[in-house]
């Protein structure tokens, strides 16, 4: 149950690593200026990403959140376009689920 929501957090994390990668690459995250509320999502999104991996790390083999994450980097860079702008309007909901999804998993949460 908890690898499925490891896969679903990877899925996750590697879509906000390819927002924040066309972010930073753009000019659209110099015209806008990021409100409070969103830089400190990110912040504990991005420790929340973090969190998972170590889960990851700890509780499967050793070589699952490689795999995992390697496999989930390719359909990021397909869903995340610089031209649509779909993930990248949604960063700081896409850093929300995350975080939800670190809680899941480190607290057992059962669904």
């Amino acid at each position: 149950m908890y690898e499925i929501i490891f896969y679903i957090a990877a899925f996750f994390i590697m879509i906000d690593a390819r927002v924040s990668l066309v972010l930073s690459r753009s000019q659209m995250y110099a015209i806008a200026t990021p409100s409070m509320f969103s830089v400190i999502i990110n912040f504990i999104g991005s420790i929340a990403s973090l969190s998972i991996v170590i889960w990851g790390f700890l509780n499967l083999e050793w070589w699952i959140p490689i795999v995992t994450l390697l496999g989930m980097s390719f359909p990021a860079a397909f869903l995340v376009n610089p031209r649509l702008g779909v993930f990248i309007a949604i960063g700081s909901f896409i850093n929300l689920i995350i975080i939800s999804l670190a809680l899941a998993i480190w607290l057992q949460i059962k669904f």
